[in-house]
């Protein structure tokens, strides 16, 4: 059986990137090697599947909570070759759901993958907290507004009282040149990524796309320095190969000749 390692993608507000940074984090994974589910574990508005097209399914992670399935049944094979739970996008798919479930619910993926990343609820609430209680560390995504950096300090202060590690931040939307040691500082945590502002996120979002198997630029290598942080240096040359591919095949698309 394999040690499932699970990551909880938190923020403490909406609009940073939680969910984007959860699906590209995710893909950059999986294309070097890591055996990762991808769980919305944002159960009152579920977005995941939304960002990746899938709108509906035959069985959710709510499905699974309210225990008329096993977990395993909720797993879904994306076309992009990841895998995903999803939550149900139904208002009325929430009613009778034992959120506390989560931790036990979850533990039933060990055989599945090595990596779970759950991206969580925007807010520091209930459903935030259950899956912080079933995690083993959590990344912090933030961006350089005031507002989100204050919010951040509050998801800090709660990771710290549920003694959940985090592993590190993830700047999104940089516009300009990143302080990163005054957001260190003010946050006690290390930058382990910072991605920059691109309206292509928004674009790839409409379109049920993901960014990084869209394009080839700089927060996507961004992406898989990350990802090479979880598996380790053993995985660089694989990763040079593989963007050696990506860059290819991204300038057939260019010239038509590829999808």
């Amino acid at each position: 059986m394999n040690k499932l390692h699970k990551i909880a993608i938190v923020s403490g507000k909406g609009g940073v990137g939680k969910t984007t940074t959860t699906i590209n984090l995710g893909l950059a994974l999986y294309k070097i090697g890591a055996n990762v589910i991808l769980l919305d574990g944002n159960i009152t508005t579920p977005n995941l599947g939304l960002y990746v097209g899938v709108l509906k399914t035959p069985t959710t992670l709510n499905n699974a909570l309210k225990g008329e399935t096993h977990i395993s049944q909720a797993i879904y094979s994306h076309k992009s070759g990841l895998k995903i739970i999803p939550s149900d996008l139904a208002v009325d798919s929430i009613e009778n759901i034992n959120f506390r479930q989560i931790k036990k619910t979850i533990l039933d993926l060990d055989r599945h993958a090595n990596i779970l990343l759950v991206d969580t609820a925007a807010t520091l609430g209930s459903e935030t907290q259950n899956i912080l209680n079933a995690v083993d560390e959590a990344i912090l995504v933030v961006n350089t507004d005031k507002g989100a950096l204050a919010d951040a300090l509050r998801t800090v202060a709660v990771c710290k009282k549920l003694k959940v590690p985090i592993i590190g931040v993830i700047v999104n939307k940089v516009k300009k040149r990143l302080n990163k040691k005054r957001i260190e500082d003010f946050l006690g945590i290390p930058i382990i990524g910072a991605i920059k502002h691109d309206e292509k996120f928004v674009k790839t979002t409409e379109k049920g796309k993901i960014y990084l198997e869209t394009y080839l630029n700089t927060n996507v290598n961004r992406y898989f320095e990350v990802a090479k942080k979880f598996l380790g240096p053993s995985y660089g040359k694989k990763l040079e190969k593989q963007n050696k591919q990506s860059l290819f095949r991204y300038m057939l698309k260019q010239i038509g000749l590829a999808k």
